[in-house]
């Protein structure tokens, strides 16, 4: 079967967890989110996600450039031909490079992967977050925006005194709701995802952890927004990963990808359905 970028429903950004890093291919949470939104719903989902990104870099991803309607459509059409004519198959490293140059970016490299869950892998200039934003939400229109990033890389196991901490906590809570925010003017479903345990952390970091665990949770009722609660499915109660369950110190192994795809409740998404 073709892949066809026109036809992603669910859009997923994040950084590496998120990507699926230390899980065998096909065995990442958003992997396996893919695979069971597309055998329940028959939706498309596109990884979008960042290894090492945050709340700043991903906001300044989404923000549109000012391209001309012209240019920008030709490449949307390109794009979406390349998509669609290669099935599970690498591009060449000189055909996606000349591609993103007529978008001005000035990529040293980039490799794209067509999968049967359409996922995207990346490896290119800064400016590339941006231009699968861009491209993603104003051609695929997706109804759902889901977001996977983590404390960790906003820095809060580098945190050590309170006002630190806050700071940290709340750069975060404000980065995750512009996110929200952005997402659902684009006329996507927000969909966020929570906080999960890191190594590094100390018993004051999973005070925070817990702290804006509860405050993301309270946006299901305050802005109408989804929410899904890794936490407590992978936290040994200190902030750390639950014995057997990471990678490193950071990255889930096989067995935490799939605790965090079984902490999903499918049926947030059930009201997709009604939009497509």
């Amino acid at each position: 079967m073709m892949c066809n970028l026109l036809a992603c429903d669910v859009l997923l950004v994040g950084s590496s967890v998120a990507r699926g890093q230390a899980a065998p291919s096909g065995k990442g949470w958003g992997e396996l989110l893919a695979k069971e939104l597309r055998n329940k719903y028959g939706f498309q989902m596109v990884n979008a996600a960042i290894p090492g990104t945050d709340t700043t870099a991903t906001l300044q991803a989404m923000k549109v450039r000012a391209l001309p309607d012209s240019v920008v459509d030709d490449a949307e059409v390109r794009l979406l031909r390349l998509m669609c004519a290669i099935e599970a198959l690498r591009l060449q490293t000189a055909t996606a490079v000349a591609f993103f140059s007529k978008l001005g970016c000035e990529c040293a490299v980039a490799s794209l992967a067509c999968t049967e869950s359409v996922t995207m892998n990346v490896h290119v200039c800064p400016q590339m977050p941006s231009l699968l934003w861009q491209v993603a939400l104003k051609t695929c229109k997706p109804c759902a925006v889901v977001i996977g990033l983590s404390l960790a890389n906003e820095g809060l196991f580098l945190a050590r005194d309170v006002s630190e901490i806050d700071r940290v906590r709340d750069r975060f809570l404000d980065g995750m709701q512009k996110l929200a925010e952005t997402a659902q003017a684009s006329g996507a479903m927000p969909v966020i995802g929570g906080v999960y345990p890191n190594d590094f952390y100390e018993p004051v970091h999973a005070q925070t952890l817990r702290s804006v665990e509860a405050t993301m949770r309270g946006w299901t009722t305050s802005r109408g927004w989804k929410y899904i609660s890794f936490l407590s499915a992978l936290d040994d109660g200190e902030g750390r990963w639950q014995r057997g369950l990471s990678a490193d110190p950071s990255h889930p192994n096989e067995e935490g990808h799939k605790a965090m795809f079984d902490a999903i409740d499918i049926s947030l998404f059930d009201e997709l359905v009604k939009r497509t």
